[in-house]
């Protein structure tokens, strides 16, 4: 298998204070994953990582993130460029062994929301070193560089799931959202940076399989209260939003 036997995640704490909710996620993946190797990071976890392993610049672009979930989204890239593996959400449950759906033919897999037109991010799959990854944090640092404007999107525009998506496209070379990336992926798998560096988008039938199925995606950003997980109900956000991020609100933009 090209893609290293390892699983990330992060949360803010060290892992020994990681509360009940969070230990249940790294027990699924634990549990049905026994020959993989666990990697835990904090948010000092997190800073130390960038400050060994990147530029300045790229250091400096994620300690000034303004959310936490915003670094957390900058260092699943960088985590996995780095080191390779798995990187989940700590609001994930992993339902089926890695290896059921993990083909040792690709050097990264992909899901699709689906429901919005972004791949994604709640778990990824990928070779250390990949390519796209890099374009993903350059395209990051290059977007953070010229200021963070707060807006409904910030998360998602900076260092999320448009951000990943539009990473994507500017490798390519295509002009973006031509098509639902759904109806659109086989078609990119075909272009020949996606086939040189085995990049498979499930898609169709297959899709939602890392967030519905193999993997269970619990969405705490929704509906939890408090605490830097339930960034969907920060002000800074969503100060149009005050019953919370409606996911179908980029329809009407």
């Amino acid at each position: 298998m090209s893609i290293e036997k390892k699983i990330w995640q992060t949360y803010e704490t060290i892992f020994d204070e990681l509360p009940i909710y969070a230990k249940e996620s790294v027990g699924t993946w634990t549990h049905q994953n026994p020959g993989w190797a666990y990697g835990y990071m904090s948010g000092q976890d997190r800073e130390n990582f960038f400050k060994e392993h990147f530029d300045s610049k790229t250091y400096e672009t994620y300690v000034n993130l303004p959310l936490g979930v915003m670094k957390a989204g900058l260092w699943r890239f960088a985590i996995l460029y780095i080191h390779g593996g798995i990187y989940t959400d700590m609001d994930t449950h992993c339902k089926t062994p890695v290896d059921t759906w993990l083909s040792p033919e690709y050097d990264m897999i992909l899901d699709i929301e689906r429901d919005t037109p972004w791949l994604a991010t709640q778990t990824i799959a990928a070779k250390a070193g990949h390519p796209l990854l890099k374009a993903a944090i350059d395209l990051c640092v290059e977007r953070c560089s010229e200021g963070i404007t707060q807006h409904n999107h910030m998360v998602h525009y900076y260092t999320d799931v448009q951000m990943f998506t539009d990473a994507l496209y500017k490798k390519l070379g295509v002009e973006p959202y031509q098509k639902h990336i759904n109806e659109w992926a086989p078609e990119l798998m075909e272009m020949d940076f996606l086939k040189e560096n085995k990049v498979k988008i499930l898609c169709g039938e297959e899709a939602r399989r890392l967030l519905d199925k193999d993997v269970v995606h619990l969405y705490w950003g929704d509906d939890r209260e408090a605490g830097w997980i339930a960034w969907k109900k920060d002000p800074r956000v969503n100060e149009s939003y005050p019953n919370g991020f409606n996911p179908h609100e980029w329809e009407k933009e």
